[in-house]
């Protein structure tokens, strides 16, 4: 007969009791080296950027703009914005015509050169480079978009810590990611016509530029653990909702939002697109941990 090893909470508990008796305090700890070969990881992170975007020139219509969308109801202006994955610089044009002063970063390696054959967008525009290392001070801006980025963020922790650090206390975070499986159809199910999406193209390993397609309570949780609050998610185009969540000030238009009372709150299929509202936090605000994370990137 084999004996199966059992461990009751008595014997966790007399454990942990006559291990702290013998090592109290903060003897018994192991010393903190480094355990890892940077040359290792950096090649590596380097070579995951070039996952990230999936194509080297990206330019897309804008009718109507997202800047016009999403931040004309949200944003006063004239703030200072940082818009993050712009392709080859359109929402920057589109943020500065509407009263804006913004400033973008992209990742495809020919945007730069369009953006400054096109619209004279020096490099201080149009910032080449990942979203986790910014070259931007601390504090600086009032509001960061991000429209169809969020999936493409391989370290997402990283990536939101950043966005902490550079925007002003108070300033805000606007994010726009699809879901998995894009209904089309205004509601949760998915259907023959019109066809749904699939924006993690799980039919092809090859592809690594859409890291992961958050669900909006996986969105929610990641954004408020880095130093976010007054968190709103809302879905786009989504014509069956049940539970109706109340709002003040203005919406835009063909958003809904949502809590986590209505089911799609937990789910990766959605009618379309998850945008997600916060603010960061005030410093007095920021939990510890957090704020260690975000000063290490000062």
């Amino acid at each position: 007969m084999t004996t199966k090893y059992i461990v009751t909470q008595d014997d966790v508990d007399k454990d942990r009791e006559d291990f702290y008796n013998k090592y109290p305090g903060n003897t018994g700890q192991v010393d903190r080296v480094p355990a890892i070969d940077l040359t290792v990881i950096t090649k590596r992170w380097a070579q995951m950027l070039e996952t990230q975007n999936g194509e080297d020139f990206d330019d897309y219509l804008m009718n109507p703009s997202t800047i016009e969308r999403y931040v004309d109801p949200w944003v006063e202006k004239p703030a200072l914005i940082l818009a993050m994955g712009v392709g080859t610089g359109r929402e920057i044009i589109a943020a500065r015509e509407a009263g804006y002063n913004c400033f973008g970063t992209t990742l495809g390696k020919k945007n730069p050169t369009f953006a400054e054959w096109k619209w004279k967008l020096s490099k201080k525009d149009l910032f080449y480079g990942e979203h986790c290392t910014l070259p931007y001070a601390s504090g600086q801006f009032d509001a960061i978009v991000g429209f169809q980025l969020f999936e493409h963020c391989h370290a997402p922790y990283m990536f939101l810590f950043e966005c902490a650090r550079v925007l002003k206390p108070g300033g805000q975070l606007i994010l726009e990611w699809p879901p998995y499986i894009t209904t089309n159809n205004g509601t949760l199910e998915i259907g023959e016509d019109p066809a749904p999406s699939n924006f993690m193209f799980d039919y092809d390993d090859d592809n690594l530029h859409h890291a992961c397609c958050w669900t909006p309570a996986q969105g929610n949780i990641m954004v408020r653990r880095c130093g976010f609050e007054d968190l709103e998610v809302y879905l786009s185009n989504y014509l069956s909702q049940e539970v109706s969540v109340p709002t003040t000030g203005p919406v835009p238009d063909r958003l809904m939002r949502i809590d986590d009372k209505d089911l799609a709150w937990y789910s990766n299929i959605s009618p379309s697109d998850i945008v997600l509202r916060a603010r960061r936090r005030p410093d007095d605000r920021m939990p510890g941990d957090v704020r260690k994370l975000i000063e290490a990137g000062q």
